[in-house]
């Protein structure tokens, strides 16, 4: 007879930010699908609630939360919110926006800009949630998403957006809290292979969405919240998005359908 693989996720407390549409929206029905308790937080209420609701029909657990996390303040109230609701948080995922400039356009120093405030958002939030983490004396697993861009190469892409540097420095330093700190590095496929990826037969409509790897997100965040990777801590995961040039907002519109979700039981 086969068994079930046990994720040690029933009933633990999920925050994923950003998860008002696309990419957050997609990880958060997996963290239910897997048994989390979910707060959707996002900066827009009313995409937060849409969410919740969503997870609600169909079973789960969830709570909407709308901040700002652009301040200590917004960031600290977030946490506050989700420990008070859920009485603890165990999983956090932090996922930025995509970056809006892409190398060699204009636009890309903006886009750098955008990065750094990413990064440093995500800093942020991972001191706040960790601190909720480890007042449990249980610790918990902190996942974050940075975005990259495949002309930059491997390691420039990890180089360029930090997600190294700052998922191993606080691996580190949240190791002996029993915080475990890890990351997915989503990277957006440009130019000719982009156009290989999606060839003309695929190119009708939804193909997009099998382009974009929200589904793929998901399952590897729910890897790396669970106790399948208990004894992995400061790794960065690399997952390739397949990504037309100038169709990022196509992109955007049909990633916010997400994944359907099956009821509990």
């Amino acid at each position: 007879m086969e068994q079930g693989v046990y994720l040690g996720l029933d009933g633990r407390a999920a925050l994923v930010t950003g998860a008002g549409s696309g990419v957050g929206r997609a990880i958060a029905f997996w963290l239910a699908r897997a048994g989390c308790d979910v707060a959707i937080v996002d900066l827009s209420r009313d995409a937060a609630e849409r969410v919740a609701d969503e997870l609600r029909e169909l079973d789960y657990t969830a709570i909407a939360v709308a901040a700002d996390l652009r301040s200590e303040r917004g960031v600290e109230a977030m946490v506050a919110e989700v420990v008070d609701k859920f009485d603890s948080l165990d999983v956090a995922v932090n996922l930025p926006a995509p970056p809006a400039g892409r190398p060699g356009r204009a636009g890309a120093h903006d886009g750098e800009r955008s990065s750094d405030l990413a990064r440093a958002v995500t800093a942020s939030c991972c001191r706040a949630e960790a601190a909720a983490m480890s007042a449990t004396g249980e610790g918990g697993a902190l996942v974050n998403v940075a975005w990259g861009w495949s002309e930059e190469g491997p390691r420039a892409a990890e180089t360029t957006h930090g997600i190294d540097d700052l998922t191993r420095t606080l691996a580190v330093d949240l190791g002996p809290s029993g915080v475990r700190v890890n990351a997915i590095l989503a990277i957006i496929s440009t130019g000719a292979d982009a156009r290989r990826a999606v060839a003309p037969e695929r190119a009708r409509p939804g193909a997009l969405e099998r382009a974009v790897p929200a589904e793929d997100i998901g399952r590897v965040a729910v890897f790396l919240a669970s106790n399948l990777s208990r004894k992995v801590s400061g790794q960065i995961l690399r997952v390739e998005a397949d990504v037309l040039p100038g169709e990022a907002a196509a992109v955007s519109r049909t990633a916010r359908r997400g994944p359907p979700g099956p009821k509990r039981g």
